[in-house]
């Protein structure tokens, strides 16, 4: 899955940091909620 195509699902640009730093999606997991981290899982079980 390209980030172009998970911006187009999430609906907002993501963030330079997140093209560049592997670390970004995790800090995501791990300070946002339960659903944002299950959406991030299926994204990466769809590659």
């Amino acid at each position: 899955m390209t980030f172009l195509e998970v911006e187009d699902i999430l609906g907002f640009t993501l963030p330079k940091s997140a093209y560049e730093h592997e670390a970004w999606w995790y800090n995501r997991i791990l300070i946002h909620s339960p659903s944002l981290e299950k959406m991030l899982i299926l994204l990466q079980n769809q590659t």
